[in-house]
């Protein structure tokens, strides 16, 4: 869970103003994430950034069933919050 200012920490943090608003999205952790992502499969033209308690990701084009799939090191049962 996230308060108003964890939340707009978050949008004011965004590593991504200038991509299109709705081709970014934030993926909410429980934990924090490692200093860098180990594994990124069928990355694209997505990009990804890591934060305090979350994922940023924007792409060009979102295609279903080939999003990129995070493998966060030892954190692979993160889920958003």
């Amino acid at each position: 869970m996230r308060t108003g200012a964890e939340m707009a920490a978050v949008l004011a943090a965004n590593p991504f103003v200038a991509a299109a608003p709705n081709r970014t999205v934030a993926i909410f952790l429980q934990a924090p994430p490692p200093p860098r992502l180990e594994v990124v499969s069928g990355q694209a033209r997505e990009e990804i950034a890591v934060g305090l308690r979350e994922l940023s990701r924007s792409a060009q084009e979102w295609r279903r069933h080939q999003s990129a799939a995070l493998a966060v090191d030892d954190h692979a049962d993160l889920a958003g919050a």
